[in-house]
């Protein structure tokens, strides 16, 4: 009875249409079935588990707590099921349809308000990429994200294209300069041990153009005796990773020689190595003869000078003597060194002396020539009267250099 209670509650569930309970042996003792339904459940207990029939479920399940009293069997009626189903898959085609409506149609904006801009976008950023063509510019999007994107866009590509400008002129500007001087540029990959020149380099290592070059080309192109120095050089800076400038010979048969003046700065990579290194190269052979004419030209008045019965110096541009010949020095009695700056006036009296800083002073800053006469001290302390004269010099860019002068007894 106590069974046949706890049945009936099943009543609540509607798809349940019958119920028994079973003891050990397997024999029926309690169960229930839903009024005006022909539904009877099997006399002894089925085995457990599922078992579907038509439109019937069978559910049997054991009874036990510590040990098994008997086996439950709910059966119930699945046909609400297949309707519910059923029921879903029309709701569910109803749903899908309205949402791929509602999703084709919020594509369609989407592509109009988004995939639009965006693709223009796209495009515009492949012209860049492909042609380098920087005037591109997308059509405003509206006031809204993707408006503000196109704007920084176009912006962003308003300044490359001025930045492009710029560098083009800046490196057209840098170009005619290197080419109206006349500069070699090189660049030298320490790595693969190559070096990139410009033209002007080819023409002054006498190279074709295009000839491949790295450091043993170079270094080929350097006159025999400087090549030691001039690898020094080069080694040093590399070594410190800082800048060098060395001078030398070229290479080359034909006479008079020609000279080079090479100027260049090592870079470091992450780690500390020298990477490459980039400079200038300088035909200097002009320069270098003037400066052996200078020299040759001085050569031939030192000896000229040593040899005259005059006493001849010459000054600075602060009136400071640095030079006098053997006539001035066997004059006085004194070596080149107590002569030397203003030590000659030692043999001069004071008075003498401050009438000839007044008469000099005055003719140097206009730069005219001067005569003067003092007295000064021979070596055998005897004073004797001296009539002096100044020629002015001038340096190449025609400033004030000092005074070339003579003095007669």
């Amino acid at each position: 009875e106590d069974a046949a209670r706890v049945l009936s509650a099943l009543a609540a569930e509607g798809a349940v249409s019958a119920a028994a309970l079973y003891d050990p042996t397997g024999a029926r003792v309690a169960e229930y079935r839903r009024a005006h339904r022909e539904i009877t459940t099997p006399a002894t207990a089925p085995i457990d588990g599922m078992v579907t029939t038509g439109a019937q479920l069978d559910i049997a399940v054991p009874v036990s707590e510590a040990k098994r009293f008997g086996t439950l069997l709910v059966r119930a009626d699945i046909s609400a099921i297949g309707e519910r189903l059923a029921a879903y898959a029309i709701v569910l085609a109803g749903t899908t349809a309205v949402s791929g409506l509602l999703a084709f149609m919020l594509a369609g904006w989407l592509s109009r308000r988004l995939l639009a801009p965006v693709q223009a976008l796209v495009e515009a950023a492949t012209a860049v990429k492909t042609n380098a063509d920087y005037s591109i510019r997308v059509p405003n999007a509206g006031d809204d994200e993707l408006g503000t994107l196109t704007a920084a866009f176009n912006e962003m590509l308003i300044r490359i294209q001025q930045n492009e400008a710029d560098l083009y002129r800046g490196t057209e500007r840098f170009r005619l300069a290197i080419e109206s001087a006349r500069i070699g540029t090189w660049d030298w990959n320490l790595v693969r041990d190559e070096v990139v020149w410009n033209e002007r380099n080819y023409e002054i290592f006498s190279l074709a153009p295009g000839t491949p070059v790295n450091s043993q080309i170079f270094f080929a192109a350097v006159h025999p005796d400087d090549r030691p120095h001039v690898r020094a050089a080069v080694e040093a800076a590399a070594q410190a990773s800082t800048d060098f400038s060395v001078e030398f010979r070229l290479a080359r048969p034909e006479r008079p020689a020609r000279y080079a003046a090479a100027r260049g700065l090592f870079l470091k990579s992450t780690s500390g190595d020298p990477l490459r290194a980039v400079g200038v190269t300088i035909d200097i052979t002009e320069r270098r003869g003037a400066e052996l004419r200078v020299i040759e030209s001085e050569t031939r008045f030192r000896a000229v000078a040593e040899r005259a019965p005059a006493l001849i110096w010459s000054c600075d541009q602060a009136l400071l003597r640095d030079y006098f010949n053997k006539t001035w020095l066997g004059f006085t009695g004194r070596s080149a060194e107590e002569e030397h700056g203003r030590g000659w006036l030692q043999g001069v009296p004071a008075a003498d002396a401050l009438r000839w800083a007044e008469v000099v002073g005055a003719a140097a800053a206009q730069r005219d020539p001067y005569s003067i006469e003092y007295r000064l001290r021979r070596s055998d302390g005897v004073i004797r009267w001296v009539a002096e004269t100044g020629s002015p010099r001038l340096a190449a860019d025609g400033a004030f250099a000092g005074y070339l002068g003579s003095c007669i007894d």
